[in-house]
């Protein structure tokens, strides 16, 4: 279920009965309880859609860096060691993550709270994904910058033993969010 940030009970209480929910200034949004195959859009003020088009046009540009430094990364991957490889997976981890927020933003999509409606549960499972992936990476490129300086001798490791040690990180990165995403699925699945 997807909300904006903005939490007010009569509000909450409102939406169950309405489609749509408008209330000084504050707007709530939600999937509608039915779902008719059309989206639904809530009105906004004037204050709410300039926000609107800030924060999707910031999300834009961000994208747009990303994807060159992505680009940079990719072209001198040859000349890279464990540590640029690393951020570069955390770079494209975290540019899916602006795209699909982007496209949730941008389309305005609410859809209805039933986890049958498959491009709602596409979206969010893929956000969640990209979410947990994104910090894992983080990890990853923290946990390799202690690895790295936590002595101050010089070690020259084998090519093979630096794949090895990228591979580790690789699957903790994306084996973590999948395991984390598969045990809430289950736990959603289960309480249908």
């Amino acid at each position: 279920m997807l909300f904006r940030s903005i939490y007010d009970e009569n509000l909450l209480n409102q939406s169950v009965h309405n489609s749509s929910v408008t209330e000084d200034n504050n707007v709530i949004y939600y999937c509608p309880p039915e779902y008719s195959g059309e989206f639904v859009q809530v009105e906004e003020s004037d204050r709410n859609q300039r926000i609107f088009v800030l924060y999707y046009v910031v999300l834009i540009i961000s994208s747009t860096f990303l994807l060159l430094t992505i680009v940079i990364h990719a072209i001198s991957l040859d000349r890279q060691n464990i540590h640029g490889r690393t951020l570069l997976c955390c770079f494209v981890s975290l540019f899916c993550l602006y795209v699909f927020l982007a496209f949730l933003h941008a389309t305005r999509l609410y859809l209805d709270k039933d986890p049958k409606n498959t491009f709602c549960w596409a979206i969010g499972v893929s956000l969640h994904f990209f979410f947990l992936s994104t910090f894992s990476w983080l990890s990853v490129v923290n946990f390799d910058l202690w690895v790295t300086f936590r002595t101050f001798r010089t070690l020259i490791s084998p090519k093979s033993h630096r794949f090895k040690r990228f591979v580790v990180y690789s699957v903790f990165a994306v084996g973590a969010p999948v395991v984390i995403l598969a045990i809430a699925l289950t736990m959603d699945y289960l309480q249908m």
